[in-house]
């Protein structure tokens, strides 16, 4: 019987850093992420809690946009004892902390964790917390006590908060199995619980310590300590090792980017060209339509271009359109673009003439090739909604960018047909900023009029919940207060959407317009050193069991005012299920009748393989609501649709998507089948078939086996070196041959196969004789 452990994640380090002009922003303000040091596992019997050396930092911005790092990050690597040490460093703050994690002789765990800061140049407030960290999935039904009061963990239901205010002893039981884990502190600390079971975490967390920051003296120590213990039996502490990607279990892939033209693994066939053809979009009944082809339901899968990704040399360019047509996609968004063509600016307004030249080229080569666009149409600025200095700024950003005529197609932007959309706001977030925004006085003032005139309306409005405007500077979008924060954000970001919308219209604007925006970050592991990674959201488990993609998520809900959502969404690796979440994300958002989402540009062999098949799901297929079949107890997930069928199966286990079937018996592997001929899969003449396992960067280092924080970054890709029995129906099973193909396209050899009972079978094997397969061409008479 295979011993299952549950993760939880306990933050032995968990800093919230402030000034008086709220430079350091406070991590309940920061985007969701984890702050665990280390993590903890809780196991069935309760007789460990098993620390892993992972030791990961709280991610907090600070004033100038960047995060604490951990510079030496050997010192948590494969620690083999009780103390880890670090230094972390905050803009000018730098901290030293450490550690320890031991028994203390009588079957308990003794934890205490000191940190030291410097600070020559700058006064900072500090609070040091603590954190517990419960996957809902797992952890629902269990009753948590705190000081002799004790509450459940819903399985369902409304969102809850913690209701103990502080507590000296916390308790975690599980009544039907008899565990018990408890967390003692030597006095009452501050308690709260937060209920984040609609974030990608799906998970209750436990927040121990004070939220409000104190007052450091240079050179003092800060100090939080606890037992861990369970009445069950003694607990011990184990560390884990890192873990290498390298072996003969891995093998290198050759990855050619992008696809020869005509393979089968050119997607650019499918694609309506040029772009535009039927005039500039409109709206209706909440979704696009085409200006002068009403039949038209347009959809657009787009991959994200940033930065001085838009701004390529000409054989460069040529090659990214290639990239982007052949993977499939019909559209691209644009972001950063300001940062390139206003570099070196005088008045901040004026274009670099030969950025613009370059970006015109670009565009017009894509509007040629049938992919559409979508643009920031200014610099993103958290301040618009609130100062009309900055709106004034932005306001003359969007008349620069969509009176700018096209040096190439000699159309403005502003009535490219091409263009799908501008985005007034990029992805400037209000609710994000909100740290740094609400000590302005300028936001003060607008709040305390908003709320000076809701109480004209209603004098009982918020009254003993909202903050007052002299308590603004404190207030935060989450917790008690956060729903009349947030309210006077969505009301703030309402009245500035429809003064830039009446610019537009002066402008005479053809373009449609939104400030409507949604992400989904499922990220890689925590990168030591770098200080603009995304924090992980996932900790790499599967997507199918974590329920990601669940309704209850928070995600794929559509606005009915707007033709879709600016629905962008990233799995990067080297997260080991990208491929499959890309998949998921494009039955899910087709069912749910989207009309666009966007992924990054990748480069890896697994992302771009799943960009392709995906965009034809998106684009191409009729997607019922429930076409996603999910099995959360094993991890399995499915879908079978006309032209397009897939699977996912971790080791072990079966799974099958309509006449697609395989057991995972080496280890997890997402299948993939897409008709290359417009006919049902089942008769197809010509299908292409991946076979996706794992994909890494070899030598990359990772603190452990669950690889949730990345150590040392690796050089090629390289995959899973798994073999995978197929079964397809097929109405010619018989006749069919197929054929190993490269990541170009190119066919390579002629694989063995047989027919039973309608069924094509074949071996599906990473390591070809000739190099890595991850494609097959099927090909009946």
């Amino acid at each position: 019987m295979k011993r299952k452990f549950v993760r939880a994640f306990f933050a032995l380090a968990f800093f919230a850093l402030e000034n008086a002009g709220g430079l350091f922003a406070a991590a309940e303000d920061a985007p969701p992420h984890r702050d665990a040091t280390a993590e903890i596992t809780l196991s069935p019997d309760a007789s460990a809690w098993w620390p892993v050396s992972n030791a990961r930092l709280s991610l907090l911005p600070d004033g100038a946009g960047r995060r604490p790092v951990v510079s030496d990050p050997k010192a948590f690597a494969g620690a083999a004892h009780g103390d880890l040490a670090y230094e972390l460093v905050a803009g000018e703050t730098v901290a030293e902390g450490r550690v320890s994690l031991k028994g203390d002789g009588h079957g308990a765990l003794l934890w205490d964790h000191s940190v030291q800061f410097d600070q020559k140049n700058r006064k900072n407030a500090v609070a040091i917390r603590a954190q517990l960290e419960l996957p809902a999935r797992a952890f629902a039904g269990a009753v948590w006590e705190a000081d002799g009061k004790a509450f459940e963990l819903p399985k369902s239901g409304e969102r809850i908060r913690g209701r103990a205010d502080s507590a000296k002893t916390f308790a975690l039981r599980f009544p039907a199995e008899k565990r018990v884990y408890v967390i003692a502190f030597p006095e009452a600390v501050p308690l709260e619980l937060r209920d984040e079971r609609v974030s990608l975490g799906g998970s209750f967390r436990f927040c121990f310590g004070s939220r409000k920051p104190i007052p450091v003296k240079p050179g003092e120590i800060r100090k939080l300590s606890a037992v861990l213990s369970s009445p069950a039996g003694p607990v011990s502490v184990a560390y884990a090792r890192p873990w290498t990607v390298d072996g003969e279990d891995w093998a290198d892939v050759a990855f050619k980017l992008p696809p020869k033209p005509g393979s089968a693994f050119d997607f650019s066939v499918e694609t309506e060209k040029p772009a535009g053809k039927w005039g500039n979009l409109k709206v209706v009944d909440g979704h696009f339509a085409c200006e002068r082809k009403a039949s038209a339901k347009p959809r657009f899968y787009g991959l994200i271009l940033s930065r001085e990704q838009a701004f390529p040399t000409d054989k460069e360019a040529k090659e990214l359109v290639s990239r982007v047509t052949r993977r499939g996609a019909n559209a691209v968004r644009l972001t950063g673009v300001h940062d390139v063509l206003l570099a070196g600016s005088r008045d901040g307004v004026t274009w670099d003439k030969r950025a613009a030249g370059k970006l015109d080229a670009l565009l017009a080569t894509f509007f040629r090739e049938g992919v559409h666009v979508v643009s920031d149409v200014a610099p993103v600025n958290p301040r618009v909604p609130f100062d009309p200095a900055a709106f004034s700024v932005w306001r003359k950003h969007a008349e620069a960018f969509l009176s700018h005529r096209n040096r190439t197609t000699s159309r403005r932007y502003a009535d490219e047909p091409a263009f799908v959309a501008v985005s007034l706001n990029g992805r400037a977030s209000t609710a994000n900023s909100w740290p740094e925004l609400r000590s302005l006085a300028l936001v003060q003032a607008s709040y305390a009029a908003w709320l000076a005139k809701k109480r004209a309306a209603d004098p009982g409005f918020g009254k003993g919940e909202a903050p007052e405007p002299e308590a603004l500077a404190n207030s935060s979008v989450h917790g008690a207060q956060g729903k009349w924060v947030q309210a006077f954000i969505a009301d703030k970001t309402e009245e500035t959407s429809r003064r830039q919308r009446a610019v537009l219209e002066e402008l005479g604007a053809k373009v449609h317009a939104t400030d409507r925006s949604q992400t989904m970050w499922m990220d890689g592991p925590v990168r030591f050193g770098a200080r603009h990674a995304l924090p992980a959201a996932t900790a790499n488990a599967n997507p199918v069991q974590e329920g990601a993609f669940a309704d209850g998520r928070g995600f794929f809900r559509k606005d009915p005012d707007e033709p879709w959502l600016m629905f962008e969404a990233s799995f990067p690796e080297p997260n080991p299920h990208r491929a499959l979440e890309c998949m998921m994300l494009a039955v899910r958002a087709a069912g749910k009748n989207l009309d666009g989402i966007w992924r990054p540009l990748a480069s890896d062999p697994a992302a771009a393989i799943a960009d392709a098949f995906a965009s034809r799901v998106f684009l191409a297929e009729n997607v019922p609501s429930d076409a996603l079949r999910e099995n959360a107890e094993k991890g399995i997930a499915s879908f079978a649709l006309e032209r397009t069928c897939g699977a996912f199966a971790p080791r072990g286990e079966t799974a099958g998507g309509g006449p697609l079937s395989f057991t995972a018996k080496a280890g997890d592997a997402l299948v993939l089948v897409r008709s290359l001929d417009k006919k049902p899969v089942s008769s197809s003449r010509r299908l292409l078939l991946a076979h996706l396992p794992d994909v890494q960067r070899r030598g990359a280092v990772f603190s452990d086996f669950a690889r949730t924080t990345l150590v040392k970054e690796g050089t090629a890709f390289c995959a899973r070196a798994i073999e995978t029995e197929i079964a397809l129906a097929h109405d010619r099973a018989s006749s069919c041959k197929v054929w190993s193909v490269a990541q170009d396209g190119t066919r390579m050899n002629l694989v063995a196969s047989s027919a039973e009972n309608g069924k094509l079978r074949f071996k599906a094997t990473v390591r070809g004789s000739r190099t890595t397969q991850l494609l097959y061409e099927i090909v009946a008479p």
